[in-house]
């Protein structure tokens, strides 16, 4: 995998329904985990703190503004091609179909019993795209189903 960062930020946005946010990334191989379901997110610029990466990676992915954003969790690098991974969980307030995603192929709300059965549906795209293979997946769900 090419274009793996050294930190990186991750929202999660789970609503109180129980179903969770999620991105389908961009075919592209200059980035982490392309053409997979994930969580909105990117990588951390110099100078700015892991929070400020989040805030700023949701407002551009989404136009959404995280306010109320709370840290779940850090998760050190793994292997070479991984980054390190803040994570931070913003409830998802409104609904689905007022938000403008700005990035990525598609998003769309999904339960994790989807997630855990590691591939989702495109409704835009009209197949089915694997979701990102790593532990911290479930962990973050987890984490960020606690409002």
């Amino acid at each position: 995998m090419s274009g793996a960062r050294e930190r990186e930020a991750a929202v999660i946005l789970p609503r109180r329904d129980g179903r969770i946010l999620m991105q389908l990334r961009d075919e592209k191989e200059s980035i982490v985990f392309p053409g997979s379901w994930g969580y909105f997110g990117g990588t951390i610029e110099p100078g700015e703190t892991p929070e400020q990466a989040a805030r700023r990676e949701l407002a551009e992915e989404t136009g959404l503004e995280a306010t109320h954003l709370r840290p779940i969790g850090h998760f050190p690098r793994l292997r070479d091609e991984m980054p390190a991974i803040h994570a931070f969980g913003c409830e998802l307030d409104r609904p689905a179909e007022t938000i403008e995603l700005r990035e990525g192929m598609d998003f769309a709300l999904v339960s994790v019993e989807d997630i855990r059965a590691g591939r989702l549906y495109s409704p835009n795209l009209g197949r089915s795209f694997p979701v990102v293979n790593e532990p911290f997946m479930m962990t973050l769900f987890a984490a960020g189903l606690t409002w």
